[in-house]
């Protein structure tokens, strides 16, 4: 098959969960089928050619953050899938398919822009720039979704999202996948690991509270708009000799950050899915999480990892305490925790897309 795969951000560039599914899907689909990707050209790296891999990126007049950038690279890379025949024509979310004919396209669906405004309301960031954006998203959402020959959710709960807010039939709902590099390793140090943006919505505030009255190393992987006040917290409370900043990472060291830690916190206010939350479990990582939207369909409580209510560090801080100190416990939840990263392989993603794939075109 000719697919076409339409992505605002694609490798190397870092975007979040929706970026890594489309890196996963082109490097899988690429095994066996000719894979183009349309995207935008953040560092000027121009067009790739790989084998069985195109990638197209489009350069934009207009600043790529800002709003008539992404307008312009959607009205783009729709007319580069109308002018080329493809198989099938997949936009990595719904709002950059906008611009593309009625039942000519695919869609995923990384949870709900309604379900984002609920949750900048919980936190208590809620305003106008930011509803307005959202909003702006939901609608062209909606009127992408309703264009669309198929609609795709990344858990059982964003489907749910998907279907009550944009009144559209059940979409199919597709895991993400794990990368094949997260693997166990027998080496295990002294630390416990938050990775992620840095932001109100990844609940990071929640977890330095937890951690404040607890003698465990915590290390921080990622950036973001609250790393000023994450470091001012820290040093208020006098946390430094306990809490290591590194930024984001990648490949090798992230891996080790993974395999080295004793396990992982996700203490987010909303997540669709929350790939950090696989990765973890492959590398037989247990996961103390919040107990929201599509988490609970892969952390089990008292099986791989802990569920606690968001943003409540009094349950963030006993769970830590409780999985960090009891190493049977540990052991027992690191075993299951592998086991059920083997639900979200490569091989089963590749599989149920390509079966999608297949009954369409037909």
């Amino acid at each position: 098959m000719n697919i076409c795969l339409i992505s605002d951000r694609f490798f190397p560039e870092h975007g979040g969960g929706g970026t890594t599914y489309a890196n996963s899907l082109a490097k899988l689909l690429s095994q066996k089928h000719n894979v183009t990707v349309v995207t935008m050209d953040f560092n000027n790296l121009g067009n790739e050619s790989k084998k069985n891999l195109q990638i197209e990126r489009i350069k934009l007049k207009n600043s790529l953050w800002s709003s008539k950038g992404f307008v312009e690279f959607c009205r783009k890379a729709s007319e580069f899938a109308s002018k080329n025949s493809f198989d099938v024509v997949h936009a990595m979310n719904p709002s950059i398919a906008l611009f593309l004919k009625k039942n000519s396209f695919i869609a995923t669906a990384h949870g709900s822009s309604l379900a984002e405004i609920n949750s900048l309301i919980f936190e208590g960031s809620l305003n106008f720039k930011n509803f307005n954006q959202s909003m702006n998203s939901y609608f062209a959402e909606l009127i992408a979704i309703h264009k669309a020959k198929k609609i795709i959710a990344t858990s059982n709960a964003g489907r749910n999202e998907i279907q009550k807010h944009y009144f559209c039939p059940t979409p199919e709902m597709i895991y993400y996948c794990v990368d094949s590099m997260f693997v166990p390793s027998k080496k295990e140090e002294d630390f416990v690991l938050f990775c992620g943006r840095l932001s109100e919505r990844k609940g990071i505030m929640t977890l330095l509270e937890a951690m404040k009255n607890l003698e465990i190393p915590l290390h921080i992987v990622g950036e973001g708009d609250l790393r000023k006040k994450i470091e001012q917290y820290i040093n208020d409370n006098n946390m430094q000799s306990k809490i290591k900043l590194f930024g984001w990472m990648n490949g090798k060291n992230l891996l080790k950050e993974f395999q080295q830690c004793r396990f992982v916190v996700v203490p987010s206010t909303y997540e669709n899915f929350g790939i950090v939350n696989i990765e973890a479990l492959a590398c037989a990582k247990p996961v103390i999480a919040s107990n929201v939207s599509g988490i609970p369909e892969i952390i089990k409580n008292n099986q791989n990892g802990f569920l606690c209510e968001r943003k409540n560090s009094s349950q963030f801080a006993e769970a830590i305490k409780k999985l960090y100190y009891d190493d049977e416990l540990r052991q027992k939840l690191s075993k299951n925790s592998l086991q059920t990263s083997k639900n979200f392989n490569e091989n089963i993603f590749l599989e149920k897309h390509t079966e999608l794939y297949n009954k369409l075109v037909k």
